[in-house]
């Protein structure tokens, strides 16, 4: 984990040292799949956070999905959440009078779930990534259906 990333692209070729280095704290068994990894089919791949927008819209445009709320993947919700503003936007728009007032509703009935989506994908990766036991205690973790992630319907949530 860097907070440095000059290569191009999200996924570069690696090698398997550096795997092996990354992973030398990790069981036999990890290792062992890593040295038996094809060299060809070890790459690094670039996670990039990013804190969601204060502001998702200007006069003439708004933002939905990744663009107003970047995820990182650990929750898998990225389609669904752009899903979800598309849902919630077309509403408003049917409901609505001026742009202004489109952009702001579509925003306020959103951020709460954006950021509640962003900071436990945020937190499942802190634990899926960690190095011990204790990063990934069953005290500390729910899953998306305890969370409520899969009860959220944005065709029926007050807009």
């Amino acid at each position: 984990v860097t907070d440095e990333w000059a290569e191009e692209g999200w996924a570069i070729p690696s090698d398997v040292e550096i795997v092996m280095d990354i992973f030398s704290d990790y069981n036999q068994q990890v290792k062992n799949i890593i040295k038996a990894t094809p060299r060809d089919e070890l790459f690094k791949w670039g996670i990039f956070a990013r804190s969601p927008s204060e502001n998702w819209s200007s006069e003439c445009s708004t933002l939905l999905g990744d663009a107003a709320h970047p995820l990182e993947p650990f929750m898998g919700q990225g389609a669904s959440m752009a899903i979800e503003d598309g849902v919630v936007l077309a509403r408003i728009i049917a409901d609505s009078g001026s742009q202004n007032e489109i952009v702001d509703r579509y925003q306020e009935a959103r951020i709460e779930r954006a950021h509640f989506v962003t900071e436990n994908s945020k937190k499942a990766g802190m634990r899926f990534t960690g190095k011990t036991p204790d990063d990934y205690s069953k005290e500390d973790h729910k899953n998306e259906e305890e969370l409520g992630l899969f009860y959220y319907d944005p065709s029926t949530v007050e807009i």
